[in-house]
C-alpha cells in the first residue's frame, strides 16, 4: 500500500483528531470526531431522516414478535421518533470524514479500551504486521490458498468429519494495546478471525467444551492445582483470602504461552494425562465419552448420557480434532499472503487456550515437588491450596489463562512474587514476569506485592487481614478517570432503560465476587462515575443506578432503600476520585449502618442479648 503521510494529506488526517507521528508516519491516537463543536462517541448511532425508515423497522419488529410469540416492546423508548426525524447533516458529515480517512489510513479499535479507536498509515501497519509475523515464528507459504484449503478438506474428510463448502482460511490482523497509547513503541495484540473453519463450528464448540470438561476433571485430581477454568471460579479464591489473613496481593503474567508451547508436547501431555486419569479413577471402560449439554454448560460431564438433549463425543474423536487443529489447521491470511507456523500453538485456534491450560496443569503435576520451596502444602477450609514455610509465611496462588494471582502473609511476604515467578518459570519452561520486570530491569524490586490489585475487571484491596473486592470498569484508571475516550454512547442516544440494563448486566456478571454491603455500593458507584464522565444527565444516571442496585441486591439480605439513598448521596460529589468515594462511604456507613465493633450491617433484628451472626448479615469494615 501507498503512504499518504505528507503535508498534502495533512488536512485529511486532521479530520480524525489530533495527529501523532510514529516512525515518521501519521496516526491520530485516538480517533476523535466532532459535529458542530460536540464530540461524537464511537458507539453513537447515526440519526436517520424520514418516517418511512422508522415504519420499516417497526414492521420488521412486529413480524419478529409474531414469530417468537412475544409482546411488542415500548417503541417510543426503543425507537424514539426524534432519532428518525433529524436532518442528514450528522450522517453525511461522518460518512464524508470516514470515506476520506479510509483512503489514507486503517481505522482499528483499541484493545481493552471500549469506545476508543486508532488510525494508522496503511503502509506502516503493513510493515508492522509483517515484522510481527516474522517475530512470532510465522513463515510464508508458496502454495496457493485454494490448494491449502483443498488439502485441509481432504484431511478432515478422511477423518470422517463433514467439511464446510464455504470454508476459508483465518484472517489475522493487529490491534494496538491501550496501555501503549502514549508510549514510544506500540505493542500489538493479534486477532485471528475465522468465520468459516474447515470443520463446522458447531462441532468445534462441542469438542472445545469436552476439552474443558476433561481439564476440569484433571484439575480436581491433581493435588494442589491452582488453575481456574473460568473467571467466576476466582471469586471463591478471593473471598477465601480473609480466612487465613492475607495482607498483600499481586499479579504476574505468563509471557508468550502460544509461542513457546509446542503442539506435539500438548498432544503428549493429553495422552499421558488421560492414562494417569484412568489409573487414578480406576476406570475399566475401554472407551471414554464426553456428554455435552445443549443448553447448560454446568451439566457437561464424563460418560455417555442417554438423554436426548446431550451431544456425545468420544475421547478418541476429541483427540483427533485437537491434533488436526493444532498440527494441520495452522494456516492464516495476513498482508495479502498465506502464513503458517508449525512449532507453536495457532493464534485464535479453537483449542489453543485449553492447550495452554493443559500444559499448566500437567507441568505442575510433573514438577510438584519443586513447590515445596514455598513451604508445606496444605488447604484452607474451602479447599484452596496454600504453602506455609517454617517462618510462618503463607502463599496462595490462583491462575486464570495467563494471569497468575499471588497472595501472601507473614515474614518475607513481599518476596513471594519473586519466588513464585522463579518456580513457575522452571516448572512450565515459560517466562513468568511480575510488573517490576521491564526491558531495562530484569529483577523483581519487591514493589509488585501491595495492598491493592486491579485485575480481571476488579479492584481487590487488602487492609490488614481483611479485604474488599469491587467492580472496577476497564474504562477507568486507578483514580477513577477515563483512560481513552467515552466507553458509553452519548447522552442523546441512550435512555434510562438502556442505561439501567447496562448497569444491571455488568453488576450481575460480577455478583459472585461481591460479599459485603460496601462492595455492592462501591461497585454501583464506579459505574455511576463512568456514566457521569460520559456527560449523561445526573438524574437519569442516578435513577438507572438505583434500579440496577435494586435488582442486584434482590439476591442479598441487604437493605435496598438505604442502598438507593447512598446512590443519591454520592451523586452530589461525583465525578470524583476513588479515595473520595471511599471516604464518603465510610462516613455514610457510620451514620446509617448498624455497627458491632468493626462489623456493620444494613439492618438488624432487635433483641436483648449480644449480637450474633444470626441477628444480621454482618460485614467487616476493612479500611
Amino acid at each position: 500500500p501507498d503512504c499518504f503521510c505528507s503535508d498534502a494529506y495533512t488536512h485529511i488526517w486532521q479530520q480524525g483528531g489530533d495527529l501523532s507521528v510514529r516512525d515518521g508516519h501519521f496516526c491520530p491516537l485516538p480517533v476523535s470526531l466532532s459535529f458542530k463543536g460536540q464530540p461524537l462517541g464511537s458507539k453513537d448511532p447515526l440519526p436517520l431522516s424520514g418516517a418511512s425508515c422508522r415504519d420499516s423497522t417497526i414492521g420488521d419488529l412486529q413480524q419478529l414478535a409474531r414469530l417468537l410469540n412475544v409482546p411488542m416492546p415500548n417503541l417510543e423508548h426503543l425507537l424514539p421518533a426524534a432519532l428518525f426525524s433529524s436532518s442528514d447533516d450528522m450522517l453525511q458529515h461522518v460518512q464524508h470524514v470516514a470515506s476520506q480517512l479510509n483512503k489514507v489510513a486503517v481505522v482499528r479499535i483499541v484493545d481493552k479500551c471500549p469506545g476508543a479507536m486508532w488510525a494508522f498509515c496503511r503502509k506502516w501497519l503493513w510493515e508492522q504486521t509483517c515484522s510481527f509475523l516474522i517475530t512470532e515464528i510465522y513463515t510464508v507459504q508458496d502454495e496457493d490458498r485454494s490448494h491449502v484449503l483443498l488439502g485441509l478438506r481432504e484431511l478432515a474428510s478422511g477423518s470422517g468429519w463433514v467439511c464446510s463448502d464455504r470454508a476459508r482460511l483465518a484472517l489475522l490482523y493487529l490491534i494496538g494495546k491501550g496501555k501503549s497509547l502514549h508510549k514510544p513503541v506500540i505493542t500489538w495484540r493479534p486477532i485471528c478471525a475465522n468465520c468459516a473453519p474447515v470443520v463446522p463450528r458447531w462441532r468445534l464448540r462441542i469438542a472445545a467444551r469436552a476439552f474443558t470438561c476433561f481439564l476440569r476433571l484433571l484439575s480436581k485430581e491433581v493435588t494442589g492445582c491452582f488453575l481456574h477454568l473460568s473467571i467466576q471460579d476466582v471469586a471463591g479464591w478471593l473471598d477465601d483470602l480473609n480466612s487465613w489473613g492475607c495482607t498483600v496481593i499481586g499479579e504476574a503474567d505468563c509471557k508468550d504461552q502460544f509461542n513457546r508451547i509446542l503442539p506435539r508436547d500438548v498432544l503428549q501431555h493429553l495422552d499421558d494425562a488421560t492414562q494417569w486419569l484412568r489409573n487414578e479413577r480406576q476406570w475399566r471402560a475401554t472407551q471414554m465419552f464426553w456428554s455435552i449439554h445443549k443448553y447448560d454448560k454446568c451439566l457437561d460431564r464424563c460418560g455417555k448420557a442417554n438423554a436426548y438433549n446431550f451431544d456425545v463425543i468420544s475421547h478418541e474423536e476429541l483427540t483427533s480434532l485437537i491434533r488436526f487443529c493444532l498440527q494441520e489447521d495452522r494456516f492464516c491470511v495476513a498482508v495479502g499472503q498465506c502464513w503458517s507456523r508449525a512449532f507453536a500453538l495457532p493464534m485464535g485456534g479453537p483449542f489453543s487456550a485449553q492447550a495452554a491450560d493443559l500444559h499448566s496443569i500437567w507441568k505442575f503435576h510433573l514438577n510438584k515437588q519443586r513447590f515445596y520451596e514455598l513451604g508445606e502444602l496444605s488447604f484452607t477450609a474451602r479447599g484452596f491450596p496454600i504453602w506455609k514455610n517454617p517462618n510462618g509465611r503463607i502463599v496462595s496462588l490462583a491462575q486464570f489463562r495467563d494471569n497468575i494471582l499471588v497472595a501472601a502473609v507473614g515474614v518475607g511476604a513481599t518476596w513471594a512474587m519473586a519466588d513464585v515467578c522463579r518456580l513457575l518459570a522452571t516448572a512450565w519452561s515459560l517466562r513468568v514476569l511480575c510488573p517490576c520486570i521491564t526491558d531495562t530491569n530484569q529483577d523483581c524490586l519487591r514493589q509488585c506485592m501491595g495492598s491493592t490489585l486491579y485485575a480481571l475487571g476488579l479492584a481487590a484491596s487488602r487492609h490488614g487481614s481483611c479485604g474488599t473486592v469491587c467492580v472496577h470498569p476497564s474504562a477507568l484508571d486507578a483514580s477513577w478517570n477515563l483512560k481513552h475516550g467515552a466507553p458509553l454512547q452519548s447522552a442523546w442516544a441512550v435512555n434510562e432503560t438502556s442505561l439501567t440494563n447496562l448497569f444491571t448486566g455488568v453488576l450481575m456478571n460480577y455478583r459472585r465476587f461481591l460479599s459485603s454491603w460496601g462492595d455492592y455500593l462501591l461497585s454501583a458507584s464506579a459505574w455511576l462515575q463512568v456514566s457521569l464522565l460520559c456527560e449523561h444527565p445526573k438524574g437519569v444516571a442516578v435513577r438507572a443506578c438505583q434500579h440496577a442496585l435494586h435488582r442486584l441486591l434482590s439476591h442479598t439480605p441487604h437493605d435496598v432503600s438505604l442502598s438507593k439513598r447512598w446512590v443519591t448521596c454520592i451523586a452530589h460529589h461525583m465525578p470524583c476520585s476513588d479515595s473520595h468515594v471511599r471516604s464518603c462511604l465510610r462516613q455514610w456507613l457510620q451514620k446509617y449502618a448498624v455497627w458491632h465493633g468493626n462489623r456493620y450491617a444494613s439492618w438488624h433484628i432487635p433483641h436483648e442479648d449480644s449480637h450474633t451472626d444470626w441477628c444480621a448479615d454482618w460485614s467487616i469494615w476493612a479500611e
